[in-house]
């Protein structure tokens, strides 16, 4: 991430509108790069608080491939799924910044 990649305005040949965001287009790999840190960092904080009921059911996912045993699979899976199912889900604003669209 603090590898600067950009790439100039000048050799973008996509057609943008005036008010788009244009890193979208001159650091194109972000959004696959994000995602990759935040599981990489996920991964080495195994026995650290998670921060989120979210992040719990990763880290949970994430044990449930290193378990040997058929009972413990299913009850750390339920226990996941639970925890999804009682999740609050939170209220939509749209923000027309960040429209996709």
């Amino acid at each position: 991430m603090e590898l600067d990649y950009s790439n100039p305005l000048t050799k973008i040949k996509v057609k943008y509108d005036e008010g788009e965001d244009l890193s979208l287009y001159q650091r194109p790999y972000d959004r696959y790069l994000i995602s990759l840190r935040d599981k990489i960092k996920l991964k080495l904080n195994i026995y650290g608080e998670s921060k989120t009921v979210i992040e719990n059911v990763i880290q949970n996912l994430e044990s449930v491939t290193l378990s040997k045993g058929e009972n413990m699979r299913i009850e750390i899976l339920q226990k996941s799924l639970g925890s999804l199912v009682n999740l609050e889900e939170r209220d939509y604003y749209y923000d027309p910044a960040r429209d996709l669209v």
